[in-house]
């Protein structure tokens, strides 16, 4: 698929729009929300990760803290690195919610970290059910 090409050679831009076509013809296909993910954050359409990653994590939060990102050429680890190389503070909402969500895919107590952050309202119902979720999950596996 040329979405997937172009995500692994982080064209993100590209890769948004091919994995949206290809979503809107596979709307269950979990691969594919889980890289659109990525390119919803690489390409500032915050929001739109947002709820894609709440619908994923709600339905299958192993499928994404499962992910092999050496494997899958997943670019998480570099994003994460570019994020925090500046400041985070409490006011960069975006930033803080792209990490939550990235960290989710690598280390599900530093997406905790990050999600108890969020001072949005916008978001506040949704983010205690995730948080809710991964402690659960870090429970479980503990």
């Amino acid at each position: 698929m040329l979405g997937n090409q172009y995500f692994l050679t982080h064209r993100f831009l590209d890769a948004r729009k091919e994995l949206q076509e290809a979503l809107q013809k596979n709307p269950s296909n979990k691969c594919i929300q889980k890289r659109l993910i990525i390119c919803y954050i690489k390409t500032g359409r915050y929001n739109e990760a947002f709820e894609l990653f709440y619908n994923l994590v709600s339905k299958d939060i192993r499928f994404i803290t499962n992910s092999d990102y050496l494997k899958e050429g997943c670019p998480c680890r570099d994003i994460i690195a570019e994020l925090e190389a500046a400041e985070v503070t409490e006011n960069d909402t975006n930033k803080i919610l792209s990490l939550a969500i990235l960290w989710l895919y690598c280390d599900p107590l530093n997406s905790i970290k990050y999600f108890e952050m969020l001072r949005d309202e916008t978001y506040k119902t949704k983010i205690n059910r995730l948080i809710n979720k991964i402690n659960h999950l870090v429970s479980t596996t503990n």
